[in-house]
């Protein structure tokens, strides 16, 4: 080995790790600024999706959990046909939620094909700030058990979801220890979580052209619950 290609390897390996710090500070620099964030209330803007911070708190047999549950599943639908890849980032953070939720999900494809985070930031900055949303997306479909075991514990990336919309159901009469009980809520990635909002409130063919929402309004719980089990895992974020 000469002493050029020697310098070049060892420099190359100091560029290496040089990166990977950078990164572990971004990601930690990340989860401190979204702790912070966490007791902000957001707005109650209704086509700013479902939010862990709004809403009723609920109780699971004799013990109230801090988490607050959003009348979720109960807006304008947001867009989720991706179309063509924002190819290169947005220098500025969208203003609209589909568009913000679309930037992410491309942003989150990038990681998957092995893109850092440090380099998205480099190029963007202001995506830093979703950093969490961005790596839960890419989570690989857990077990039920798994889905339900940080609960009620606010997690930075992640959301309850309830698997039967818990707006709907109350308007058609059922209690709310089915809604908010156990079996009923999983903690799903928070950009899989704005999806399954939007495949609600979008129109199908296989409900006969009404949005599920709508199709299943009325309907008993079984009905319901079998249709949220089918979005998560088709969503890649239960197991089948």
């Amino acid at each position: 080995m000469t002493f050029q290609s020697f310098d070049f390897a060892r420099a190359d390996v100091r560029a290496r790790l040089a990166a990977l710090s950078l990164e572990v500070k971004l990601l930690r620099w990340a989860h401190a600024l979204r702790r912070v964030r966490w007791d902000r209330k957001d707005s109650d803007h209704d086509a700013e999706g479902p939010d862990d911070d709004d809403g009723p708190r609920h109780v699971w047999g004799s013990v109230q959990y801090a988490q607050n549950f959003p009348n979720d599943h109960n807006g304008p639908p947001e867009p989720v046909d991706d179309g063509d890849p924002p190819d290169p980032l947005p220098e500025e953070r969208p203003t609209e939620v589909g568009e913000l939720s679309r930037v992410l999900r491309y942003a989150s494809s990038l990681l998957s094909a092995w893109v850092s985070i440090a380099a998205l930031a480099q190029a963007t900055p202001w995506i830093m700030r979703y950093g969490p949303e961005i790596v839960s997306n890419n989570d690989p479909p857990k077990t039920f058990d798994q889905l339900t075991e940080s609960v009620g514990i606010s997690k930075a990336g992640y959301q309850d979801h309830h698997i039967v919309e818990q707006t709907s159901a109350a308007r058609d009469g059922f209690s709310r220890e089915m809604i908010n009980g156990k079996g009923n809520v999983v903690k799903v990635p928070t950009l899989k979580h704005r999806e399954i909002t939007a495949w609600y409130g979008a129109r199908n063919p296989e409900f006969g052209g009404l949005t599920p929402r709508e199709y299943l309004s009325g309907r008993p719980w079984e009905e319901r619950y079998a249709v949220g089990i089918q979005q998560l895992i088709q969503k890649g974020i239960l197991k089948p």
